[in-house]
């Protein structure tokens, strides 16, 4: 059994700290972090103030809520989804977009870019018109 010194401190107010496993895989987090915040807010119409508040900013601490609980609609989400698809380059479902709690979702994001770029998945740039 692991003592509490080695699973850190619970978490507080339903939010959970980042896994990280360097200051690399820190960096990669906020940065996609961020970048969904933004992407959620674009695609909800609400600022991104009100979308870092209800998820779970400062970039260090991601909130246990997930984007169905925040509001966004599968409508919403579809369009969410290929914004995360393209700028992202990570391949979730709108399932996991929509039920998978932000702190969660963040990691689950930044595997799927992992993924891509073990899997040599890349989207190619389109062709010159002829």
């Amino acid at each position: 059994s692991s003592s509490l010194g080695e699973r850190g401190p619970p978490p507080m107010n339903g939010a959970k700290r980042l896994r990280t496993s360097s200051p690399a895989a820190a960096s990669e987090l906020s940065t996609i972090q961020i970048a969904l915040v933004d992407l959620v807010a674009l695609s909800t119409g609400r600022s991104e103030s009100d979308v870092a508040v209800a998820l779970g900013m400062p970039p260090s601490v991601a909130s246990s809520t997930t984007l169905l609980e925040f509001g966004v609609t599968s409508a919403v989400c579809a369009g969410l989804r290929s914004r995360v698809f393209k700028q992202l380059e990570a391949e979730v479902t709108s399932f996991e977009l929509l039920t998978t709690p932000f702190c969660d979702l963040l990691q689950l994001i930044a595997e799927a870019r992992k993924q891509d770029v073990l899997l040599g998945a890349a989207i190619p740039p389109a062709a010159a018109p002829v």
